[in-house]
């Protein structure tokens, strides 16, 4: 049985509730977004009161990006006329039917559980993004949203932890108290798109904020111990700072950023070494690291031979007793089989093509930086998912590629209006006398 934490502190649950009743009366889809899919990383472990609160949590969300989509009917869903856009669409609809077949055929209370948190946290974001972010200012919002709602929840797991409120005795999990690598991915994409926000900004107070924000974010995800979050997170840092270093006038904005990261690295060296956290928790974790990876290759091969006995359809969301795989593939392989991974191997390709567009390759300004980013956030979910991850319990594994293509669909739309921009140039027309000795 999937451990459950309730949060019934009415206070709380009123804070959440009003802000929803702020965004609804405001009709802020992107805001609502990011803050949905970031409150979901340290929420994957934990009811609103109970799991019917939850439900209502989520659906009021909902209702707040239709009723705003009301308000901005001539945007919505302008990216269902791309032929990618709805290829993707229409293999993840199989896609999950094919996960619900899998769930209806080998029923348990953990597959159905499951199965509803996949619902929650990845169908119905996903689906709003499609429907309603539409313009760079919606993804620039939605990733503020998410950076501060994260921010939010590192804050609010720091004095859980400190003050032993549902709090593990190892690491920092969250507000929950139970799941810290769902917890740590939140942080890690926090990182990732305040760096993109950081590179929009052009007022230094709001640089400073959303150093802080990021900084937060950051030293809070080293605490967590989450190895497979910290090894993504450098790999998607190099390729921004590759793709940086490639553009000659953005030098000093990796020096910039890793300044920022030097600042963090000593902050993260700070608290390892001075406080009590530090020196309970962090030290033995870290310096007990195994490199090599005994209980995850047991965790493999469970995982193998479960594919190889069940090679077609695999055995469900729950095979081997509920075991995780702490890989992707492996675990893909093992509850979806071979029809899964094919799915899995369109889903990638219908993504990785949208890298192919001129337009995409070519985006100007703004839509650069956020390419770099979402791009980058890709990477890190390849990474940390083969250490540890699966479909249905890592939202990014589909939102962020989905973003990406939005992305992509952006910049069609905006290089398809430029082209049909009138010229407004005259040409001179030649006289008629001119014509007539023309014919002599």
């Amino acid at each position: 049985m999937i451990e459950r934490y309730a949060i019934s502190d009415p206070y709380f649950i009123a804070a959440l509730f009003a802000i929803c009743a702020y965004v609804f009366y405001q009709g802020k889809i992107a805001t609502a977004l990011g803050g949905f899919i970031a409150c979901s990383s340290w929420m994957y472990n934990v009811d609103i009161g109970s799991l019917p609160m939850l439900r209502v949590f989520a659906a009021t969300l909902v209702c707040t990006a239709c009723v705003a989509g009301i308000r901005k009917r001539s945007l919505v869903g302008q990216s269902f006329r791309s032929p990618l856009v709805l290829a993707s669409v229409w293999l993840v609809f199989g896609w999950t039917l094919w996960i619900a077949l899998g769930v209806v055929l080998a029923p348990s209370q953990d597959a159905n559980l499951i199965f509803f948190l996949f619902e929650t946290y990845t169908l119905v974001p996903t689906a709003v993004m499609l429907l309603f972010i539409n313009k760079i200012a919606d993804i620039r919002e939605m990733a503020l949203s998410f950076v501060l709602s994260s921010c939010v929840g590192a804050l609010a797991s720091l004095y859980m932890f400190n003050t032993k409120i549902g709090a593990a005795e190892d690491v920092i999990r969250g507000p929950g108290g139970l799941n810290y690598l769902t917890f740590a991915i939140g942080l890690s994409i926090a990182v990732l798109l305040g760096l993109g926000l950081l590179l929009a900004a052009k007022r230094t107070v709001a640089k400073v904020a959303l150093l802080v924000l990021v900084g937060t974010c950051g030293v809070v995800l080293f605490m967590t111990g989450a190895r497979q979050s910290a090894l993504g997170m450098l790999c998607a840092l190099a390729y921004i700072c590759w793709i940086l270093l490639r553009q000659s006038k953005k030098v000093l904005k990796v020096l910039g950023i890793l300044a920022v990261a030097s600042t963090f690295a000593g902050l993260a060296v700070a608290v390892y070494s001075y406080t009590d956290i530090g020196r309970d928790v962090l030290a033995p974790r870290w310096s007990a690291v195994d490199t090599a990876a005994q209980d995850r290759q047991d965790y493999w091969r469970d995982a193998w031979r479960v594919f190889t006995e069940h090679p077609i359809a695999g055995d469900g969301l729950t095979n081997n007793n509920g075991t995780h795989a702490h890989n992707l593939i492996l675990d893909l392989l093992a509850a979806q089989g071979l029809i899964g991974f094919l799915f899995l191997t369109g889903f990638a390709a219908l993504t990785l093509s949208v890298l192919r567009s001129r337009d995409f390759r070519t985006m100007p300004g703004e839509g650069r930086n956020w390419k770099t980013i979402l791009i980058s956030i890709v990477i890190f979910t390849a990474v940390q998912s083969s250490a540890s991850g699966s479909v249905v319990t890592e939202p990014n594994f589909f939102w962020a590629p989905f973003l990406l293509i939005q992305l992509g669909c952006i910049a069609e739309r905006e290089s398809g209006a430029k082209k049909s921009v009138p010229s407004f140039t005259t040409r001179r027309r030649p006289s008629l006398l001119g014509a007539r000795v023309k014919q002599f």
